[in-house]
């Protein structure tokens, strides 16, 4: 029994000193911010699947925080370049950020089915040095994956545009 108390202390004073070094939650965003897209990629086949992939670039989202005592996640209210609405819900991750991935029905069809395509976005908040104010800064990636011998894809595998954004609090 005496043998047994040294370890268990030894690694509850470890946990303890795990938790106190650990990286504090990123502080969350909030309220509605316009982005702008500072670096842009695609890979994938030509039209119309690019341009579906294209429409689904996030514009404008919207931020609402909901907090608890054990961590913050983020209602997201997501405007596209072509005016479409979805919401998805982000989370804290090991880094500073918050990321969350939503899959979207498109109007695409390949062998009688919808295609459906993936949006991810992560997203966080840093104050300016020079200025005051909060920037957002993010990327948001939206893939298509090909079902298996479809035509539109032109014998590629899938889809992606990824986006990398900063963002002005409207």
């Amino acid at each position: 029994m005496k043998r047994s108390i040294p370890i268990v202390v030894v690694a509850l004073a470890a946990l303890v000193a795990a938790v106190a070094n650990a990286k504090s939650p990123p502080t969350p965003p909030a309220g509605t911010w316009d982005l702008s897209h500072t670096r842009l990629t695609y890979a994938g086949p030509g039209v119309p699947v690019r341009s579906v992939v294209m429409r689904l670039v996030p514009r404008r989202a919207a931020f609402t925080p909901v907090c608890d005592a054990a961590q913050c996640t983020i209602s997201t209210v997501v405007t596209t370049t072509s005016g479409r609405q979805f919401k998805l819900k982000l989370t804290p991750t090991s880094g500073a950020y918050y990321a969350g991935s939503r899959p979207i029905r498109t109007g695409v069809r390949c062998r009688g089915r919808k295609l459906s395509a993936l949006v991810l976005m992560t997203a966080r908040t840093i104050e300016r040095q020079q200025e005051q104010g909060t920037v957002l800064l993010g990327t948001t990636q939206v893939s298509i994956d090909n079902p298996g011998g479809c035509r539109l894809f032109h014998g590629k595998r899938r889809a992606v545009r990824k986006t990398w954004f900063t963002g002005v609090q409207v």
